[in-house]
């Protein structure tokens, strides 16, 4: 594989369907496929489009330029076919790259099996650091250890290792949050104890809208029980309001900025919602419910949401075709076209997240 005509995607397994069908369309053909991870031939009219920006799609978790791969049983080898693809890359940028990123598809679907694609893998560990040590002895890489944050616009050499004796080596630029994520994964403690797995969903929510929110903010949360995204949402300093028929964990009713309404939120008067400034709804509910939901809610106005975090459950991968439908919906609401983003986060299932707001996100 050369620099810039081959394509590599890191996304949930499942979504191997949907990431052909749309860049196809983009001119990206399908070249290998495994469940979580897809590489793609460009095609040469789209070659210099792909050189200068890699493609995005909701569903591309991770995307980088493809740069070769080595398949061998034998630990050497492989660190040699590392070092031999970012030689030839610095054939062309003579400069070392900034950041090392070691990281594997993910092994099962999220949620499945126990399986959590931000919770700490020995093996990936271990060989992220022998590469490290194999490519930082010869100056390609300059960093102080593997799998760090990169900083915005430095370069990353990424090893993706999707089997134990297959490796697959990329580069790309550090631009939005997860994107200077190895692995666009949000590095987070998955040890922790928290209520429900939804603290870590929303944990990365957040973390890539950059929404200018502060402590002692007033937000409101639709489908909140047992209390997962609340527990994250009082951590940050936020006064919390929990929306929900069903009963909270007692530990985050008990903190002093938590208020559970035991209700669901179509039977609520709008008027209501008008003291918060942010909304996220993650309800068991279609997404063209939701969305007419929330649609009333801010068609209120007395209501003066600034950003919302909207969960969007597909059911199936069919569903995704109906996104640009709901991006446009939420555009009528009058939020900037610019300032409306979907994307399937690592920590999701089948769904996607809908963020928008109308103050600038850095």
């Amino acid at each position: 594989m050369s620099d810039a005509q081959f394509v590599m995607v890191a996304c949930q397994r499942g979504a191997e369907g949907v990431l052909k069908e749309q860049l196809g369309r983009e001119g990206l053909r399908l070249a290998f496929s495994r469940p979580g991870f897809v590489t793609f031939k460009v095609d040469p009219e789209a070659a210099d489009a792909v050189a200068k920006s890699l493609p995005r799609n909701p569903f591309a978790r991770a995307v980088c330029h493809a740069a070769g791969k080595s398949r061998n049983s034998d630990l050497e080898v492989l660190l040699a076919a590392a070092k031999d693809s970012i030689t030839k890359l610095r054939q062309t940028d003579d400069r070392p790259f900034d950041q090392l990123h070691v990281w594997s598809r993910d092994r099962a679907v999220v949620g499945e099996f126990g399986f959590e694609p931000h919770a700490p893998n020995p093996l990936v560990e271990d060989l992220a650091e022998r590469l490290f040590q194999h490519l930082s002895a010869s100056g390609d890489v300059v960093c102080n250890g593997p799998n760090l944050t990169a900083g915005k616009g430095q370069r990353i050499f990424d090893v993706i290792i999707v089997d134990p004796g297959e490796w697959w080596f990329g580069w790309h630029l550090a631009e939005d949050l997860p994107t200077r994520w190895p692995g666009a994964i949000q590095p987070i403690d998955a040890d922790k104890e928290v209520v429900s797995r939804a603290y870590f969903k929303l944990a990365e929510a957040l973390a890539w809208a950059g929404f200018p929110m502060r402590p002692g903010d007033l937000v409101v949360e639709v489908g909140s029980a047992p209390g997962g995204a609340c527990q994250r949402l009082l951590e940050l300093g936020f006064k919390v309001t929990g929306i929900d028929p069903a009963e909270m964990d007692e530990e985050i009713l008990e903190h002093r900025h938590m208020t559970h309404v035991l209700a669901r939120a179509e039977d609520l008067k709008i008027s209501e919602f008008r003291d918060y400034r942010w909304l996220i709804v993650d309800a068991t509910l279609k997404p063209p419910k939701v969305l007419s939901m929330v649609g009333r809610i801010l068609s209120h106005s007395d209501v003066r949401i600034q950003g919302i975090v909207l969960t969007l459950k597909l059911g199936d991968y069919d569903r995704a075709a109906e996104i640009p439908g709901w991006i446009q919906q939420v555009e009528r609401w009058g939020f900037p076209k610019e300032l409306i983003q979907v994307r399937q986060l690592a920590t999701g299932r089948c769904e996607v997240c809908l963020i928008a707001s109308h103050e600038y996100r850095p």
